[in-house]
């Protein structure tokens, strides 16, 4: 093959400009290589035409090469409207290197179906003026040559349009003008005395030779009909231009399958299951936990139940039995009953909504419920259907001779079962599968040995999800086990040969966690290269196809090492027809969409006929039905399937089409998203998100890893609800305005130069630090300015104390306060050499022993809570689609972080005299044991009980005082979450920022930094500073002459009581959104010089002292407690729980501003001491003398009224965030059953 490779040096080529009103694709679907090429190089493919001379005259020639080509761009485009540049006549003398060459003529081309081969193209001339090229506007160029003399390639020589080309050496000169005209395909075409030849030139980094073939092949089939048309003079319409001849007509219909005879004789599944029954009785069919069934024993099971839904509730065809069963060894009896009984079942999923189970029983005309005893609160209160109590059954019998029930002998027309899948309307829709489509997959060999004796089959997902089905007919009908998943799916797995998943859960899994696994089904979702990279050189994967209308799966792709990707060929008495939207066929390699038809074609919807009518209708191309799946597709060469996405829902940006539910669907793949809108705003690409506190930059981050750039959102917009009109289309008015993302993005893409860049490499390297603790773009930040105006805090500045300290900076919370600016602060930081610099060795040996209690857990023994044990803080954190987290290395992440934080080893007992706890830590290390960790399958509406149980679970004196739970969500594909929990007499806040990032750290692989002061010897430290505090320190804040009301006579009362609690209390909440945020943070703050807890603090005083009819509010703030008073006390990364609590008067006149009492706020807040931290040691340490408690309490005030903590800004981690395996997920559950409900 020729190589060539374009030099910067070649004079580029003025290509003619795009009118403005022209806005085609860049996006010819020729597939691309699977070898990941890069570069220039081009091949190229070819074919010498004799029979076209004779038929085509010299001056029809351009004509009919340039409708040609427009015709094949615009069937493979999908668009009428497209757009290339011709070249004609011979190349100079001379190295085409050196020519700048003539200005190409523009062609634009208007080939809708309907339009008259004579009137489809439209020539302009170039204008003068023109850029260097189009760049994405005009992928493809042609060159013609209407009177050749040049020696041309010995192309193979064919009689009529069945082309043949052949691989050759490109044309260094075809090669240039690729290059230096910015496009990716060449079509070349010559006219001389003896020949028409057709090269096609293109890059092969770009697209697949093989596809590069055909299209070659198809050029010449359009190419001959449109020399025909031309030639006798007729008006053809562009839709009568054939691009498919006879002989790939031939092939088409061999690929598809559809003339192939019926393969095997018919035989319903449950009599298939049964004669598997009588052949190996013995042989383990089921298996869920410890517990097994043989085939025997759920042959008599399903038989005895089958049995009674014939003789009491008159089971026979088309009667539909609801199946409310939760998927367990009752299920499958439960299935293969109802089908022996000659009846269709209909499976609801326990988690489903009660008024959804309602509204499917209602629209399936179900007339029996088979129920299970665990779920029979699911019931919807109005059912009055016949009801069976499956439990019995479900007891493993114990008999010596087998059931003399007979299976009902279904017909194939005879309805099995009712699918019930989303509907556009919001209200699912029922697909009726009938018993000819379930048995033809249950007699399917195409997996050979996969199943059958000997083998286990994982039977996964919902029993709602037609996919469960996949491994459950053929085991069931081969001798194989199934074994029902249980709520330790990875335990399930390590057993299992084969299994059938959402191709999406194999990002979340690794192989080492399937050993056994032989044949891997996915199907659902597209399979990924970094699928295939990932598992196939350890088993295959079985890629399946097909929607729920066409039962199960349609196609199979058997995937190993050396295979690449697709969806496979029809199964068995199945076919595929890949056709246009005039229902033709269209050639190999072609897009099109796929119709299946055959024996898995189902009856149609439950109660929607006209929505029948459109989806299921004649075969086009020969007898039956067939069902239009809406899906892109394309034949391979080798008769196999490759999905490309769906037909509809483009945009246009920029040249490039985009087809926005490519991009949703691979969004909504993301965990925790939930639903997406994909829209082009002021010429932005926008991606609208819910729920609103979806992680975006996670989500632009997944995006960026699966689409091409120019494919990528610019922002994720929040959206609490999306809302639908009445049709079930998105109603996209409602959608939120992004003007305010707009002009923040317009801001942010001030070059580096308007910005006092960093001079040192300190200033570069604190700047990036910077941006991580402030979740920044480190690019945006200036060197003059302020960590505090930026959105910097005191906690914010601990955690640049610690960053810099592990990169070996000499930091301090007051150096930040002292020289805030950044370029202030790299002149007075200093950076040894070593990481580990100033910090004590001491501090690095493992604690044990009494730890004396902190002021705030002198508090909290104080309160007299009714369960002491249940007062926790817990956090919900996302796993990283790409991550494989287990329980191995949850232990031993959670072991190395007790074993490096001391304090979550520590126990609690009463004191002698019960009046407050004695604090210990027991033992220099952590073990397993000394945790809690579950992994579970919890559906949304058990979620809340499932925390409930976590929560409580916690025991301060036998332990655990941490847990976690690793939770998969039985209806999604998203990666589990991760549920910690700690009780709070451990931790804080600040603890936790910095618990998430080390653990990040740990399940990376990475060694946590040094540690700071051992909470141990801080507490200790702090009976001697109490102890040496005198009263004085601390303002005065009541006046004595002042009547202080009592405002909970001025609230409106709760209507509820409390028996054990410490207060009555009202609760409401609200959620700025992310422009009230940003302005408060950025804007407002930074402009009055306060920070934002000030403006909080001083908002909420005036409007909660007007509403109430108050002149001063008496608050208890919660500081973070974090202040050193010596200079070698670092407690940067101390976890512990260090809270101050201290009280604040506000006072506010009649008639004050808010600027007014926004100044009294800040300067109140900076009359108090070290943050509020002597208060708390005063009022709660034991070492403190009577007298100055008593002086204390003289200057302050007795009640405090509103409790008040700002917890500043709450990032994932301070760490980078594409590494981070866990990050936080901010939801409604986000402190849910902290505290035990009697306490509450």
């Amino acid at each position: 093959m020729f190589g060539s490779t374009f030099t910067p040096n070649s004079p580029r080529i003025h290509l003619p400009v795009v009118p403005a009103d022209y806005q085609p694709t860049f996006s010819l679907p020729l597939g691309k290589p699977r070898s990941n090429l890069s570069g220039n190089a081009s091949w190229c493919y070819g074919v010498s035409c004799p029979y076209l001379k004779e038929l085509l005259r010299q001056d029809q020639f351009k004509q009919g090469v340039q409708l040609t080509t427009a015709i094949i761009l615009s069937r493979y485009y999908r668009q009428p409207a497209v757009a290339f540049a011709h070249w004609s006549g011979q190349f100079g003398p001379g190295d085409i290197m050196d020519q700048p060459l003539e200005k190409p003529e523009l062609v634009l081309a208007q080939v809708s179906p309907d339009a008259l081969c004579s009137a489809a193209l439209l020539q302009k001339p170039a204008p003068s003026g023109i850029p260097d090229s189009l760049g994405p506007m005009v992928e493809v160029v042609l060159h013609t040559d209407e009177d050749s003399t040049s020696v041309t390639t010995p192309w193979s020589e064919i009689d009529d349009s069945h082309s043949q080309p052949k691989e050759a050496e490109a044309d260094p000169k075809i090669v240039h003008l690729l290059a230096r005209s910015n496009a990716h395909l060449a079509v070349s075409c010559t006219h001389n005395q003896v020949h028409v030849q057709v090269t096609i030139t293109y890059a092969r980094a770009q697209y697949r030779n093989s596809a590069v073939a055909e299209f070659t092949s198809q050029f010449v089939t359009v190419f001959s009909v449109v020399a025909q048309t031309l030639a006798s003079g007729q008006s053809n319409l562009v839709r009568d231009i054939s691009w498919v001849s006879d002989r790939e007509h031939a092939r088409l219909l061999e690929f598809s399958q559809m003339a192939k005879p019926t393969q095997g004789d018919y035989r319903p599944f449950q009599c298939q299951f049964s004669d598997c029954a009588q052949r190996f009785p013995g042989h383990i069919a089921l298996v869920r936990g410890g517990e097994e069934w043989t085939y025997a024993q759920l042959d008599y099971a399903s038989s005895e139940l089958a049995r009674i839904l014939v003789d009491q509730y008159g089971s026979c065809p088309e009667v539909r039995v609801a199946l409310l069963v939760p998927k367990s060894i009752a299920y499958n009896v439960a299935i293969v009953a109802v089908l022996k009984s000659g009846a269709a079942y209909v499976p609801l999923d326990p988690d489903y909504p009660i008024d959804r189970i309602q509204y499917i029983l209602t629209d399936s005309d179900a007339a029996m419920l088979i129920v299970a005893e665990s779920v029979l609160g699911k019931l919807p209160g109005q059912t009055t259907l016949p009801t069976v109590i499956i439990d019995p059954f479900a007891q493993k019998p114990v008999f010596t001779d087998p059931s003399d029930f007979q299976s009902f002998q279904s017909s194939p027309s005879d309805l099995a079962n009712v699918i019930y899948t989303s509907g556009t309307t919001g209200r699912p829709k029922g697909v009726l599968l009938e018993h000819r489509g379930i048995a033809n997959i249950a007699s399917d060999p195409c997996l050979g040995d996969t199943y059958g004796l000997g083998r286990r089959a994982l039977q996964t997902g919902s029993i709602a999800f037609d996919g469960v089905l996949v491994n459950t007919l053929r085991s069931l009908c081969t001798g194989g086990t199934i074994v029902v998943s249980s709520d330790n799916l990875l335990e399930d797995l390590k057993h299992a040969h084969t299994g059938y998943l959402m191709t999406s859960f194999l990002s979340r899994l690794h192989p080492h966690d399937t050993p056994e696994m032989k044949v891997f089904g996915v199907g659902g979702e597209s399979l990924l290269p970094e699928h295939h990279t990932r598992w196939t050189p350890h088993c295959y994967i079985a890629n399946h196809y097909g929607p729920t209308e066409t039962t199960v799966y349609s196609n199979l792709a058997l995937i190993g090492p050396d295979d690449d990707i697709n969806v496979g060929k029809p199964t068995r008495n199945v076919f595929n027809l890949i056709v246009d939207e005039d229902l033709q066929l269209v050639p190999v390699g072609a897009p099109g969409e796929i119709l299946i038809g055959g024996a898995g074609v189902s009856r149609g919807y439950q109660n929607l006929p006209e929505l029948t009518a459109a989806r299921f209708i004649l075969n086009p191309h020969g007898p039956g039905r067939v069902y239009r799946t809406g899906d892109y597709v394309r034949w391979l060469p080798n008769g196999t399937v490759e999905y490309i996405g769906r037909i509809d829902n483009q945009v246009k940006l920029r040249g490039y089409r985009i087809e926005v539910e490519e991009v949703e669907n691979v969004a909504i793949q993301f965990p925790g998203l939930k639903q997406c809108a994909v829209a082009v705003v002021q010429e932005t690409l926008v991606i609208y998100a819910s729920p609103a506190n979806i992680d975006s930059a996670g989500l632009l981050s997944c995006l960026r890893d699966r689409l091409p750039k120019q494919m990528i959102p610019e922002f994720v917009v929040p959206v609490v609800d999306f809302i639908y009109t009445a049709s079930g289309k998105l109603d996209r008015r409602s959608l939120p305005s992004v003007d305010h993302l707009l002009a923040s993005h317009a801001l942010s893409s001030t070059t580096r130069s308007e910005i006092n860049a960093p001079q040192t490499d300190i200033e570069e390297e604190l700047r990036r630090v910077w941006g991580q603790i402030l979740q920044l773009d480190p690019d945006r930040i200036s060197t003059t300015d302020h960590f505090f105006r930026i959105g910097g805090d005191s906690i914010s500045a601990i955690l640049l104390v610690s960053k810099g300290q592990q990169l070996g900076y000499q930091l301090t919370v007051p150096l930040i306060y002292q020289y805030p600016e950044l370029r202030q602060l790299a002149q007075h930081t200093e950076k040894t050499t070593s990481r580990q610099a100033n910090v004590n060795a001491a501090y690095q040996e493992q604690v044990q022993g009494e730890v004396a209690l902190t002021p705030i857990q002198c508090w909290f023994s104080e309160i007299g809570l009714c369960n002491p044990h249940h007062f926790n803080q817990s956090f919900t954190l996302k796993v990283n689609y790409k991550a494989n987290l287990s329980l191995t290395a949850i232990y031993d992440a959670l072991v190395a972080l007790a074993n490096h934080h001391d304090i979550l080893r520590a126990r609690f007992c009463p004191n002698e005299d019960s009046q407050s706890w004695v604090q210990t830590i027991p033992t220099t290390r952590a073990v397993p044991t000394d945790f809690l960790v579950l992994e579970e399958m919890v559906s949304s509406e058990n979620y809340a009980d499932f925390i409930l149980r976590v929560q409580s679970s916690l025991n301060l004196t036998t332990g655990p005082v941490l847990a976690v739970a690793l939770i998969h969500d039985p209806d999604s594909t998203s990666p589990p979450r991760l549920f910690i929990t700690i009780h709070h007499i451990l931790v804080d806040l600040v603890a936790w920022r910095i618990l998430i990032e080390d653990l990040n750290t740990l399940l990376r692989g990475a060694s946590l930094p040094p540690k700071t002061l051992p909470f141990q010897v801080w507490a200790s430290q702090l009976d001697n500073y109490a102890a040496a505090l005198s009263a004085d320190i601390w303002p005065t804040q009541v006046d004595s002459g002042r009547l202080t009301p009592d405002i909970r006579a001025l609230l409106p009362q709760p209507e509820l009581g409390a028996t054990c609690t410490q207060a009555a209390r009202l609760s409401t909440s609200f959620e700025f959104d992310s422009e009230s945020t940003h302005s408060l943070l950025f804007q407002l703050a930074p402009q009055l010089r306060v920070t934002p807890r000030d403006l909080l603090l001083a908002t909420f005083t005036q409007a909660f002292a007007t509403a109430i009819g108050l002149d001063q509010v008496t608050f208890c703030m919660e500081g973070h407690g974090r202040e050193p008073w010596l200079s070698d006390q670092d407690i940067t990364r101390t976890v512990g729980w260090f809270t101050a609590l201290y009280p604040l008067v506000l006072r506010v006149r009649s008639g004050q501003s808010i600027l007014d009492l926004l100044r009294h706020t800040k300067e109140t807040l900076q009359q108090i001491p070290m943050k509020g931290f002597p208060y708390s040691l005063l009022n709660y340490m034991p070492g403190v003398s009577m007298e100055e408690r008593a002086k204390l309490e003289a200057q302050t005030p007795t009640r405090l009224d509103v409790q008040f903590n700002y917890f500043g800004r709450f990032n994932n981690t301070g760490g980078d965030q594409s590494d981070d395996i866990l990050s936080i997920e901010w939801s409604d559950y986000f402190g849910l059953h902290d505290f035990a409900p009697q306490d509450k």
